[in-house]
Formats: structure tokens, C-alpha cells, sequence
């Protein structure tokens, strides 16, 4: 990455441009390089300017998000980070998002939204973003092997988990790292009954019963969203869960961090 923090804003609404392009002339560190409404117009600057954020809605003058989110991936070969900011509230349609390379999804409807806000998020969650990538580099390298590839899996789902706020030492920590890492070796879409074998294989792996590894697995995911500031959180789990619970299900949580870490 430049000095600067290299920004692509593709926004239709001309006054929303304007107010990103004065917030970010504040920040020293940051540098509105491009802003269209158009798709295409957007393609075609990434062909030959690397960015390192996108700021991206939905609804466009000429094409939409998703689309663009779909292409970028063809020609980027340094995928940047992309914020983003939409009026949807479609879970389809946000699901539809993450899945094609969008890194956080923020609603416009959200009572706490300014384009302040969305650049001080992109900020503290781009170095995070950059040594993902380079974790997920050395995970990568280490195929070559398949005992070194076991070893680095293991080690980057548990930092990872530490990251996030997750507690070393713990069952529950222990047990995830356990059921992620054999799902992830598999590399199939994991449902219902699958997660239930995951506890199942993980009991087995810890001479332990299945329901102490759903238990233990819970009260580690309860007690990281008791005790982790939320918003440090979504830097690093960029998925909604029910806010009336106050923390996603383990089945959730579990399927949301295979789609991270894959």
C-alpha cells in the first residue's frame, strides 16, 4: 500500500460524493482518487489504477454493485478493500454481497451513519484486512506441504479466533479452532447436519461427549460478544446476527467463519 490510503467512491448521488470528497480532503492519510456512478466507467479505472478502498453503493446510474463486485475480482489483482454503504435491506441481496469480495456492509438506514464514521471504520479495519490477506497468503504457500499446510491452518484459525476476542486456553476457544479447521480440510458447504457431526468428530478428537462441545463452544461465542466492543468486532466477524439475542447461534457462527477464513 502507497502513503496514501488510494480511494475509489462508485456513488450515483452526486451530493453523497460531495460529502465523502470534503471528509476525506480532512484526512491526511487518505485520497479520493476517482468517483463515478457508473459501473463501467469504475471498471475500467481498476484496470490500470490499483486502489486500495472501494466505496461502493448498490444502486447505480449505470449497472449495480453486486455486478461490479462480481467483475472486479476478474481484474483486480490485488483485491482492495470495499466498504459497502447501501439503502437495502435485503438479506438476499447483502448475502449475495459478502459472498462476491464486499469486506463490511453498512446501512444508510442505520441511525449512526456519516461519511465520517464509514472513512474511521475503513481506516481501523484495513491494516486488519492487509495481514489477512497475508495470513491467508501463507496458508496458501504452505499447500505445498501437507503437514506444514495442518500446522499454519490450525495456527491462523486459532489467531485469528484471538483476534476477534475469542479467550486462549479456553474449551470453547480449543473446540472451534478444532471444527473449523476439519470443515475447512473438506472444502464443502457445511448445513445443519454436518455441524452436528462437527461436534461429534471434535468430541471424539478431545475424548470428550458431543453436547460439551456444543456447550463450551456457545459460552465461548456468548462470552467474546459480552466482552469484545461490537464495534471492534464487525471489523473482524462482518455478518449480521440477531441483535434481540445479542450474539449469532454456533450454527451461524460456524458457517459465517468458514466463508471468512475460505
Amino acid at each position: 500500500m502507497s502513503d496514501l490510503i488510494k480511494v475509489l467512491m462508485l456513488e450515483d448521488d452526486e451530493a453523497v460524493c460531495e460529502a465523502y470528497r470534503r471528509e476525506i480532503e480532512k484526512k491526511q492519510e487518505m485520497e479520493l482518487v476517482y468517483a463515478t456512478g457508473c459501473e463501467g466507467a469504475a471498471l475500467n479505472y481498476l484496470r490500470t489504477n490499483p486502489v486500495d478502498v472501494v466505496i461502493l453503493d448498490l444502486e447505480l446510474k449505470e449497472g449495480d454493485g453486486l455486478s461490479f463486485l462480481i467483475k472486479a475480482k476478474q481484474i483486480c489483482e490485488k483485491k482492495p478493500y470495499i466498504m459497502v454503504v447501501t439503502n437495502t435491506g435485503s438479506e438476499i441481496m447483502l448475502g449475495l454481497v459478502r459472498e462476491n469480495g464486499a469486506d463490511f456492509v453498512y446501512q444508510k438506514t442505520n441511525s449512526m451513519y456519516t461519511e465520517e464514521k464509514i472513512l474511521s471504520m475503513i481506516k481501523k479495519a484495513l491494516p486488519f484486512q492487509t495481514e489477512l490477506a497475508m495470513r491467508k497468503m501463507a496458508a496458501e504457500v504452505a499447500t505445498k506441504q501437507d503437514l506444514v499446510q495442518a500446522r499454519e491452518l490450525k495456527r491462523y484459525i486459532y489467531q485469528t479466533l484471538l483476534d476477534m476476542g475469542f479467550k486462549a486456553g479456553t474449551l470453547g476457544t480449543a473446540y472451534l479452532q478444532d471444527i473449523l479447521h476439519t470443515a475447512l480440510k473438506e472444502h464443502t458447504e457445511v448445513d445443519d447436519t454436518r455441524v452436528k457431526e462437527l461436534y461429534e468428530e471434535t468430541a471424539q478428537l478431545n475424548n470428550t461427549m458431543s453436547i460439551n462441545v456444543e456447550r463450551n463452544v456457545r459460552s465461548a461465542i456468548e462470552t467474546t460478544w459480552k466482552q469484545t466492543n461490537l464495534e471492534d468486532l464487525q471489523m473482524h466477524y462482518p455478518f449480521e446476527w440477531n441483535r434481540q439475542k445479542g450474539k449469532p447461534t454456533n450454527k451461524e457462527f460456524i458457517i459465517n467463519m468458514l466463508h471468512l477464513l475460505s
